[in-house]
């Protein structure tokens, strides 16, 4: 019997350089296979493939059988009936994926009208059908509402209604979990999960996570560069597996927790008292008062010097409600926050002693300017200005410092991996030599050994120069790596906040243990399969 999904000896070149080698892999119905490895591994362009959705000038050879019937003799408006009925993907960032303009209604609707052959009226019915099944009633989440509307984990619900709106029998997800919060990556894990024991479709589950892949998948294939390196049951590939590249993924992974410090208790570096913050609602007629949703609800916080402080809680927490106040980045509505002892407005003085690295460095870069200008702007804080030579010098010795090259001051942001840009980042936050770095998710949608690196040196920094660090984020694996202390943020309060260790051995929350109990732990997830999964 053949398998449901039969990649064999497949080859992908992208102008005349290949970039994927000899891949072979199978997927049964009713079977969740993992593929694993770091960013440019060729893991997406493997997905793109079955799709036949790769970039003009891709050239593969090889086959990919779906159901024994091989796809790359298929004429284009062949795979147009096979995409979606046949064969549903799930993209990595829901609100670029979804059509902002269109109802998630109207968008899951479309996906049957596309090839069902169902009216408007049955096509309606059945996408709120199919979106209860992704478990967004309409009582809840009616279907004319728009994405932007919508929180993360909703938007990646209703991009998996539109993948399993015509019943595939293959279902690809590329990285559908990366920018999600822990609690909100469980439950779309588990619809996954759902999905295929319902459904009997085959799931084949690409993702850089290698604890969220094993607590989900039968098999797991591991690529570097293009090729498989290493694949097996999930248990025998991670527990016992000799090939180096996976050891290295999986040390990473498993890295021990920092060891205490002891962290002087004098006079906090940062200090916010009874911070508030509000945000204006609608209206709900013309005649109504004005309502108010309160995003941050009397916090307080301390960091010290050389102190690395965690704060953590779902999206829509807080959190980074929070961090742009703390910054001056918005307005300070209620309560005080004191910087080296003096209240802090964001002057240009006080702003040298306090700057921030955020999730998507790309985002926050200008693409047309070249490296050494993207380090080199925070200088103009500076009361005395730099001639060429000294700003040349200062930014080329803070590449090095993060692990750069000074010849990579001539480059462009896009000739870099996201793991060398968060680093770019990170010179521009130091060449000011600030006394506190405020970190926003910056290492969530990194890949475990980029990641473990970009820690490591942050830690050799604090220690170094004394830096001291707020992460803001919903990685507990990160938090527990680098983090003195946890604060943790639920609707808009502190709800607790302790030495890191102590947090996750002994949480006294309810919401804490939640939290740590929905971030997947390679070892832990291991631990707990039974074995007719290894």
């Amino acid at each position: 019997m053949n398998p449901l999904l039969e990649i064999d000896g497949l080859d992908i070149a992208i102008g005349g350089r290949t970039l994927v080698r000899s891949i072979s892999l199978a997927v049964e119905p009713g079977e969740i296979v993992g593929l694993v490895g770091e960013s440019g591994s060729g893991k997406s362009l493997t997905a793109l493939a079955l799709m036949h959705l790769l970039p003009a000038g891709a050239e593969t050879r090889g086959r990919i059988l779906l159901d024994g019937e091989a796809l790359g003799d298929k004429t284009e408006a062949e795979l147009c009936t096979i995409r979606g009925a046949r064969i549903g993907m799930v993209f990595q960032e829901p609100m670029s994926a979804l059509n902002p303009v269109m109802t998630i209604g109207d968008q899951v609707a479309e996906s049957l009208r596309h090839n069902g052959g169902l009216s408007r009226r049955e096509a309606r019915i059945r996408a709120s059908a199919v979106l209860d099944q992704v478990e967004l009633p309409a009582g809840t989440v009616p279907r004319n509402r728009y994405p932007h509307e919508l929180s993360g984990g909703q938007r990646q619900r209703v991009a998996i209604a539109i993948a399993i709106a015509q019943q595939p029998r293959l279902l690809v997800a590329d990285e559908p979990t990366t920018a999600l919060d822990v609690t909100t990556q469980a439950q779309i894990m588990a619809l996954l999960r759902r999905l295929v024991a319902e459904t009997g479709m085959g799931l084949l589950l690409i993702s850089h996570d290698l604890a969220l892949v094993a607590g989900i998948a039968q098999r797991v294939a591991v690529m570097r560069r293009g090729e498989i390196v290493d694949s097996g049951a999930s248990r025998t590939l991670f527990a016992t597996s000799r090939h180096p590249y996976t050891a290295a993924l999986v040390a990473a992974a498993t890295a021990a927790p920092r060891a205490a410090r002891n962290v002087p208790n004098g006079e906090a570096l940062l200090a916010a008292s009874g911070i508030i913050h509000d945000y204006a609602l609608p209206r709900r007629h013309l005649f109504a008062g004005a309502r108010r949703f309160r995003a941050v609800d009397q916090v307080a916080l301390t960091v010290h010097r050389g102190e690395s402080v965690a704060l953590v809680g779902e999206s829509g927490s807080g959190k980074t409600t929070l961090l742009r106040t703390l910054l001056a980045l918005d307005r300070v509505q209620g309560g005080t926050i004191r910087l080296d002892g003096e209240n802090f407005s964001g002057t240009a003085r006080q702003r040298r002693r306090i700057q921030a690295v955020f999730q998507d460095p790309y985002g926050s870069f200008d693409p047309r300017w070249r490296v050494e200008h993207l380090v080199a702007e925070p200088l103009h804080l500076l009361e005395a200005r730099l001639d060429a030579g000294e700003r040349r010098r200062k930014v080329e010795a803070m590449l090095e410092r993060v692990g750069l090259a000074a010849a990579d001051a001539d480059r462009l942001p896009h000739e870099f991996s996201g793991g060398q840009r968060q680093r770019i980042a990170i010179a521009r936050a130091l060449i000011l030599e600030p006394a506190l770095i405020a970190f926003d998710e910056a290492t969530s949608a990194l890949d475990v050994s980029v990641k473990a690196q970009i820690l490591d040196l942050l830690a050799e920094l604090s220690v170094r120069q004394d830096l001291a660090y707020l992460f803001v984020t919903h990685d507990l694996g990160t938090v527990r790596r680098i983090a003195d202390r946890v604060l943790v943020m639920q609707a808009g309060r502190i709800v607790e906040q302790g030495p890191t260790e102590q947090i996750f051995a002994a949480p006294s929350h309810p919401y804490t243990a939640a939290l740590i109990a929905a971030a997947p732990d390679l070892w832990t997830v291991l631990a707990g399969l039974d074995g007719s999964r290894a």
